[in-house]
């Protein structure tokens, strides 16, 4: 994924739902989260990093 600050879009690829399922957050894992909104990732990582610790 990456984020253009200058023009505050969004290229996540093809598949939004990428990584270990174990660590995804429930959001993700339904297929609920909002592919446009780049601060849904950054709760998502949160999610992921509480988990971790």
């Amino acid at each position: 994924m990456m984020q253009s600050q200058s023009t505050n879009q969004l290229d996540i690829g093809n598949n939004p739902c990428v990584g270990t399922k174990r660590y995804m957050a429930p959001k993700v894992l339904n297929q609920m989260i909002q592919v446009d909104c780049f601060d849904c990732y950054k709760r998502v990582d949160i999610w992921a990093i509480c988990l971790v610790l």
